[in-house]
């Protein structure tokens, strides 16, 4: 980025926008992993996205998943909500499709394939904190899709979308919805703060990013502990040496976004290419 772009452009646009997409600085990443795939041959040409660009369904990424799990019902695909104890040996007789993140993966392939689960829980994962703020709206709140911080700026969060803003028809018109989120690699001491601490630092965020002062009408926190990998050299390492590992892919295949590709577009055109090489 300094080299191409120059310090100012590196610092105030190429560093927050990593942060908010990989939680992490750029200091602390691999260039490999983040940038490598555009410089990629593509080795089965893929047919293009009917869709293109940033999308979401009307009702959230939850209508999403119900309306797969409803499809994959009705192609008799049996869902097992309780804790799955590892899987063994004889279980993979055929093709299995681990779909997890890497630590429950590393939890069910640990009996199985003991080096493949060893590596898998060496990669580090991020923590990722939620708070999702609904009040009265206010002619002076900032519009927009939302924003992201510096890390040298000093705000607690690492950014904050402006939800009612992107989804106008999920809210009714006098409510204000905005989504920040903490954690990564960037004070990770404050996800251990309690509720009201954790909301008391997103408030103070807020009213340096706007001089807003309108009511809050009520908040939701969500916890992830072990929301995504951390995008480093070390798991640069990891996916070598997951590579060395002699798996037969007829029997056993990974998935998820400790692999190289983060976002749901990028792992899916992953799993494409993976049953491209199996078929």
């Amino acid at each position: 980025g300094v080299r191409n772009l120059g310090r100012a452009a590196t610092q105030k646009l190429l560093s927050p926008g990593i942060l908010g997409i990989y939680a992490s600085t750029p200091e602390e990443l691999s260039a490999t992993l983040i940038l490598g795939r555009f410089f990629e041959q593509p080795k089965n040409k893929l047919p293009k996205p009917r869709l293109r660009g940033t999308v979401a369904p009307k009702g959230g990424m939850g209508e999403w998943f119900s309306a797969l799990k409803r499809y994959l019902l009705t192609h008799e695909v049996e869902f097992i909500t309780s804790a799955c104890p590892p899987l063994a040996q004889s279980k993979l007789d055929c093709l299995t499709i681990v779909a997890t993140s890497a630590p429950e993966a590393s939890r069910l392939l640990s009996e199985s394939h003991p080096e493949i689960s060893r590596t898998l829980a060496a990669i580090e994962m991020l923590p990722i904190v939620s708070v999702s703020i609904f009040s009265e709206v206010a002619s002076s709140d900032p519009r927009g899709f939302g924003c992201l911080f510096h890390p040298n700026a000093h705000f607690s969060s690492l950014g904050v979308l402006f939800s009612s803003d992107i989804f106008p028809h999920r809210f009714e018109s006098a409510t204000r919805a905005e989504t920040w989120i903490l954690g990564g690699s960037i004070r990770p001491q404050l996800l251990a703060l309690p509720d009201s601490e954790l909301v008391a630092h997103v408030l103070d965020d807020r009213k340096r990013l706007s001089a807003a002062c309108n009511k809050s009408l009520h908040t939701v926190i969500t916890r992830w502990p072990q929301a995504f990998p951390k995008y480093s050299i070390e798991l640069e390492k990891n996916l070598a040496q997951l590579e060395t590992h002699r798996v037969n892919p007829q029997s056993l295949v990974l998935v998820g976004n400790y692999l190289g590709r983060l976002g749901l577009s990028q792992i899916a055109a992953s799993i494409s290419e993976r049953l491209e090489n199996i078929s």
